[in-house]
């Protein structure tokens, strides 16, 4: 389920029961159930760039909370990510920079 909050961005819902296909992870059949909400951080009305974007999520059954920012400009794109277990108090963060060409593609994290 996807919709379109005003001031919010794109809205998505994410139910799968185990052994059906996740279609928004990779099109596979996941190994156990899913169930997250997605939202699509509307940054045009603070940041004037359309290369940058952003959205959190929280899945349910992992307790997993992601804050996610994107950069996209030609051939380089860069990745931030950080997630929080609400159950565990544990946190991570991660940053993937990616060079594509027609002929190469190259990822650092």
């Amino acid at each position: 389920v996807t919709t379109n909050v005003d001031k919010i961005g794109d809205v998505t819902l994410n139910l799968v029961q185990r052994g059906n296909t996740n279609h928004l992870r990779d099109n596979q059949a996941v190994n156990s159930n899913v169930c997250s909400v997605a939202f699509a951080l509307p940054l045009k009305e603070v940041i004037d760039n359309d290369s940058i974007s952003a959205d959190v999520s929280y899945d349910v059954l992992s307790n997993d909370a992601k804050v996610r920012a994107y950069y996209n400009n030609g051939d380089v794109n860069v990745k931030l990510q950080s997630v929080y277990n609400t159950k565990s108090n544990s946190a991570n963060s991660m940053a993937v920079l990616t060079y594509t060409t027609d002929d190469i593609k190259a990822s650092v994290s």
